[in-house]
């Protein structure tokens, strides 16, 4: 799921929204539930959501935050709500796509996440997220070819991303073949030597 990836871009949301709280409260709202979701604190940030979108309902990145909030809460059902909001009022926000699709997929909804993933990558169609994200969703259907088709694109676009190497190789395992499997299991490990879980595979195909 694509969402802050690490402190220093949420420094970079909170400061932008700083500017701009002063003009319009409902956006004080936001900057308290985006540092409230800086520290884990996700009750209090859909509070501090909900209380922007009260004020300003037309605020979209209120409803764009909540649902985050809301998917870390495991809130699926509410997520998808709000990011049904965002996308109705942004049809462009590819983002909102593929965070709902992670979404729908956490709710077993394939068909509705490989949707969203694929509308999100005609959008930007170099988010290697949005592959990988739609290759398990592939892969959870059985469809076994698409999905390794979906995780070799992400690598494509980002060599040193590590999780579609292990989704891949567990597609090809599934496919019976262990060779590539482990070629990609290897791989794995070579970007993220402490992967305690890829290394269990291998040494399962390496017979120990």
């Amino acid at each position: 799921m694509k969402r802050f990836k690490n402190f220093l871009l949420l420094l970079s949301i909170l400061l932008c929204f700083h500017f701009q709280a002063s003009a319009d409260p409902a956006y004080d709202c936001v900057l308290k539930g985006l540092g409230n979701s800086a520290r884990g604190n996700w009750t209090n940030a859909v509070a501090d959501f909900t209380k922007a979108i009260e004020i300003n309902p037309e605020l979209m990145e209120a409803y764009y935050y909540r649902a985050d909030a809301k998917y870390k809460m495991q809130d699926f059902v509410g997520a998808i709500s709000d990011y049904d909001r965002v996308i109705k009022s942004k049809p462009d926000y590819e983002a909102a796509y593929v965070n709902r699709g992670a979404a729908k997929a956490r709710q077993g909804d394939a068909d509705g996440a490989i949707a969203d993933f694929t509308k999100a990558v005609s959008l930007k169609p170099d988010d290697e997220f949005a592959y990988n994200n739609r290759g398990n969703a592939r892969s959870a259907k059985g469809d076994l070819t698409g999905a390794i088709a979906d995780f070799t694109k992400a690598i494509e676009l980002k060599p040193n991303y590590v999780s579609p190497y292990i989704n891949r190789g567990d597609a090809e395992l599934s496919q019976g073949d262990k060779e590539r499997a482990k070629a990609d299991y290897q791989k794995a490990l070579e970007i993220k030597p402490d992967n305690r879980a890829v290394k269990k595979r291998l040494d399962s195909l390496n017979g120990k």
